[in-house]
């Protein structure tokens, strides 16, 4: 193998590595948020709260999923409009970090 061989390999593994961690550390993220709701939640009456606004812990779980959806239209419309290849694969990446 030559120099430019080995370097070409180089890269690729450490892409490969800093997409997977990049992946795991925004499901960390996510699932951080939940475990902190879910551990400060409130009960009244059978059922759990959030915050001092009488917001349900589903509607707030709820909330953190309708956000990414809505962004994620957001995104759509944008490449759709522009027909720009950056914004397309913005709305791609964000797409497949959705799943």
């Amino acid at each position: 193998m030559d120099t430019e061989m080995i370097k070409s390999i180089a890269e690729s593994v450490n892409d490969v590595a800093a997409k997977a961690f990049q992946s795991g550390k925004k499901q960390g993220y996510k699932e951080g948020y939940e475990a902190g709701l879910k551990t400060y939640a409130w009960w009244k009456d059978g059922v759990q709260y959030v915050g001092t606004c009488g917001t349900t812990l589903k509607q707030a779980l709820g909330v953190n999923q309708s956000q990414a959806e809505s962004n994620l239209e957001e995104l759509a419309k944008k490449a759709s409009r522009t027909g720009n290849r950056k914004d397309l694969q913005e709305y791609l990446k964000a797409r497949k970090d959705a799943l």
